[in-house]
Formats: C-alpha cells, structure tokens, sequence
C-alpha cells in the first residue's frame, strides 16, 4: 500500500482514543473507523510512541501503555522509524516555518517521507505546513 491511501495520525489522536476524552473521542474514533473502511492505512512515527508514553510511566499505568499497544495493533499502525533523511528534512521544514518544534517537524517530515497527503492532529498551527493537508481533530463532526 503507498502513501497516497494513508493517514498520518498525530500523538494526541491516540492519546484522546487511549484516554477516552470526552470532547474528541467519539470524533477521532468515527474518523478513524472511516478511514479504515475506505481502506486507509493508519501511519505513525515512534515519535508519537514516545509522546505518547511519556504520562502513563511517569504515572507506572501499565493499562494505559498496553492499552495503547492494543490500539496501534487493532488498528493495524504502521509506525516509522526515524532516519537520517526524515531529520534533514525535519531540520528544512523548521528553516521554512519558525514556528515548528523539533518533534512536529519529525512528525511531518515522517509523514511526508511516507507520501501522506494528510495529517491528522489537533495543533492548528500546523494547518500553516503548506506541504501536507492537515486536519484538525477539533474541526472534526
């Protein structure tokens, strides 16, 4: 499957998934759903594993990280390694847009080196990344 029927979906739409937030769950899972019914692959970096975990060992909730590694499995994840080109590329993105940090420049240079056309997060100053289509969680029905 290329890149051009994926879905790079951000650290926090797992983490509102995991967690059951109660503004954005129902919006990430019936989106989600979609996607994978129109045979979407969900694509992800280890950047987002990272971000991810950080609460539930900072918190030693071992439901929460093995509920999260049920969810990347369930919804068949695939999760990107980050290379020396996703970093230059990282690095070019933060030159063109000050704004970006370390992390969402990773995320987006990841997602990019897998063809992704969108991005699925809630942060929208990234709807200001010309390179990828963002969506926006928020924006979501």
């Amino acid at each position: 499957m290329t890149g051009f029927n994926s879905l790079f979906v951000d650290s926090v739409a797992f983490i509102y998934l995991v967690e059951n937030h109660p503004q954005y769950y129902a919006r990430v899972t019936a989106f989600i759903s979609q996607e994978i019914a129109r045979e979407i692959q969900l694509i992800t970096s280890v950047i987002s594993v990272s971000e991810f975990c950080v609460k539930p060992y900072r918190e030693n909730d071992s439901t929460i990280l093995s509920d999260f590694k049920e969810n990347l499995e369930k919804l068949s994840v695939k999760v990107l390694d980050i290379n020396l080109k996703i970093a230059e590329h990282s690095s070019r993105l933060r030159a063109q847009y000050k704004f970006l940090k370390t992390a969402d420049a990773l995320q987006i240079a990841a997602s990019l080196s897998f063809n992704c056309k969108r991005f699925l997060t809630n942060d929208l100053r990234l709807k200001s990344v010309n390179e990828i289509e963002v969506i926006l969680i928020e924006e979501l029905k």
